[in-house]
């Protein structure tokens, strides 16, 4: 094509487009693309800060009230979820102690060009409780942000080629009408129009360009078509997706329910909605292991309830049903709000009393159950009331274990029953054998 131009002049069209094509390419390459590097970083390191403070408020709620069990499951749930992206996670206190893991780990081998180091500071109203140090792995999204640069440059730099090409086309003064007019119908393709071809021409180079426009122009007007075809066609498959989708949302949703439905149904008792023997227990052991951390006395009362097979034989299970929902509704009243209320079975309940005192708060807590034990019963007319035998058992003086403290409060109840009941006993200890009884309501308030 450029046979009979003068090399010259050849050489002044050719050269500009050329440096000017050189100079984009590298401005792409070592500019643009180590931006848009940094740039994909600083969003991956801004991601795992927005995860961090997600849970940021359950990692402070659980240092607060030094819940280690659940702080470490928490962590154990967030180093599997981000196994590919987080390194080395650890959690120190206040006091700069690694309190996560509780024993050092292998040090898996760091490649610091693609390990960035992450400090997430936990704070409480501007006091710090904390710290999490981890290593982010970024090399799978360093990977695959090169890969997308690496495409764009290429799309831009065959783009810039072919913008070349057209230019380098125009040099030929001979055609400059054909390229005009070549210019005109890609613009015209370039706004949607591909109603018009251009005529056919010689079999030089602009009749071979004219024809190989009017080629483009059915292939890309096929190629739009086909694109239409398939355009339709992922409507009616993300439809379905979406019904599909959403018929799925729902079954897990039910599902959900019924999952927290048997949750409650296995820790909590159906009658009263009080935690269950089971649900008891496993509370009591939490409740001990923090009285071993501090040394606190911790109370186990089991409580009977006085009267209650008389009224339940004459009244029906019905109405001893109704009762005993409304004994579990005073005791929870009767008591402190960390306190732990439970139904044992049948007509007997455990109340656990951390930190204590053995002394007169006790015993006000004793006087205040039986007193609203004692008030008439409102789910049956007339003056009907029921009383309260209570057992007391004292960790760490009488017992150690959750098992032997409820038995021994339960002989203690035996003791209280057995004394006429409607009072309470300790089991039997240097210096708490006496016991306190209450004969009515009306006797308490005297």
């Amino acid at each position: 094509m450029y046979s009979d131009l003068p090399m010259g002049i050849r050489g002044k069209l050719i050269l500009p487009i050329l440096f000017a094509f050189i100079v984009f390419a590298a401005i792409l390459h070592y500019y643009w693309a180590p931006l848009q590097v940094n740039h994909a970083r600083d969003i991956f390191v801004q991601q795992a800060g927005k995860e961090l403070t997600a849970m940021e408020s359950g990692l402070i709620r659980n240092l607060l009230t030094r819940d280690y069990s659940a702080l470490f499951a928490t962590l154990d749930i967030q180093k599997k979820l981000h196994r590919d992206n987080w390194s080395q996670l650890r959690l120190y206190n206040e006091d700069n102690k690694r309190i996560y893991p509780l024993y050092e780990e292998a040090s898996d081998k760091i490649d610091h060009s693609f390990h960035i180091p992450y400090r997430h500071e936990l704070k409480l109203n501007g006091d710090r409780l904390g710290y999490i140090d981890l290593y982010l792995n970024w090399r799978n999204e360093y990977e695959s942000t090169n890969q997308r640069i690496l495409q764009l440059e290429l799309f831009l730099i065959l783009t810039a080629f072919l913008l070349s090409v057209l230019l380098l086309a125009w040099q030929h003064k001979s055609v400059v009408s054909p390229i005009n007019k070549l210019q005109e119908m890609a613009e015209r393709m370039a706004r949607g129009d591909f109603n018009i071809s251009l005529p056919e021409a010689g079999n030089d180079e602009v009749g071979k360009l004219t024809r190989t426009f009017n080629l483009m122009r059915r292939e890309i007007m096929s190629y739009q078509q086909s694109l239409e075809t398939a355009h339709q066609e992922t409507k009616k498959a993300l439809s379905a997706v979406a019904k599909k989708n959403a018929e799925l949302e729902k079954e897990i949703n039910q599902r959900k329910k019924v999952e927290e439905q048997l949750a409650t149904m296995a820790m909590y008792d159906s009658l009263t909605t009080l935690p269950n023997r089971r649900l008891l227990i496993k509370e009591a052991e939490k409740l001990l292991a923090a009285a071993r951390r501090t040394g606190k006395h911790t109370v186990f009362m089991f409580i009977d309830l006085d009267g209650f097979k008389a009224i339940n034989d004459q009244h029906g299970h019905d109405t001893g049903d109704n009762v005993l929902a409304e004994m579990a509704g005073r005791l929870r009243d009767s008591v402190r709000e960390i306190d732990t209320v439970g139904r044992f079975g049948g007509d007997e309940f455990i109340v656990v009393l951390p930190e204590c005192n053995i002394g007169g708060e006790l015993k006000s807590i004793c006087e205040r159950i039986i007193k609203e034990i004692c008030n008439p019963l409102t789910t049956i007319e007339g003056d009907a009331v029921i009383g309260a035998s209570i057992g007391i058992a004292i960790y760490p003086d009488d017992a150690t274990s959750i098992q032997d403290l409820i038995s021994m409060a339960d002989q203690a109840m035996y003791t209280a029953k057995q004394s006429g009941g409607n009072r309470y006993a300790f089991i039997s200890t240097p210096d708490r054998t006496n016991s306190s009884t209450y004969k009515s309501a009306q006797d308490h308030r005297m």
